[in-house]
């Protein structure tokens, strides 16, 4: 897509896929941030163009929803039509004052925006598993939505390689490589105490009191 060289097409590996269907029984309900080689194979799926912040995630209010996001890292902005640019394809648009044909309003998204979306839906009964980048910590996406809303974090003892096009990523040498920052596991769900003992194998999990 647009943005592969933005890192938004990477995908979940098996490694992480796999115990979070476990946790779940064995399947994913909705995958919000699809795209055309994901193995996370959830009932439902969303994928760019289509935004699916703007869509309810939940099947309904009585039943739970088990939605998994890994969303995209880098910001992006969509179009109400559809169209999807970098920061820089955003600036360089504005700069050259051109149009995108049907285009006629831009709304920037970051790993921020996702999260909050997480956080309406999980009052209206979904659960929620995000994979996300472990760092800035002092950011507004942890200070100020995931310390005070989310249920548990585990952050990953190991860095996985995320998959592309069906395979895991290799570096210049060909050998298999490892993503270059650590990453968490954030959690929105009434299972707290199970999700320490289902995860604490892939990192330390904490679990943040909401009593």
């Amino acid at each position: 897509g647009l943005m592969a060289n933005q890192s938004n097409d990477f995908n979940t590996p098996p490694e992480l896929v796999s115990p979070i269907k476990e946790f779940w029984g064995g399947s994913i309900n909705l995958d919000p941030c699809s795209n055309g080689t994901s193995i996370v194979n959830s009932l439902r799926s969303y994928s760019l163009p289509v935004n699916s912040i703007n869509q309810g995630w939940g099947l309904a209010r009585e039943i739970r929803t088990t939605v998994f996001v890994n969303p995209p890292y880098a910001p992006y902005y969509i179009s109400n039509n559809g169209f999807v640019l970098s920061p820089a394809q955003y600036n360089d648009m504005l700069k050259r004052e051109y149009s995108i044909a049907g285009a006629d309003s831009w709304e920037r998204y970051t790993i921020y925006s996702w999260l909050c979306k997480g956080v309406t839906e999980s009052k209206i009964g979904c659960e929620l598993i995000y994979l996300i980048p472990a760092r800035g910590t002092g950011s507004m996406v942890w200070q100020c939505v995931i310390y005070p809303f989310a249920d548990a974090v585990c952050y990953l003892k190991k860095r996985v390689p995320f998959w592309e096009n069906g395979e895991p990523c290799k570096g210049p040498d060909g050998k298999v490589s490892p993503g270059t920052f650590d990453c968490a596991l954030v959690y929105f769900g009434t299972e707290a105490k199970r999700f320490k003992q289902h995860f604490s194998k892939l990192g330390y999990v904490v679990i943040q009191d909401r009593s």
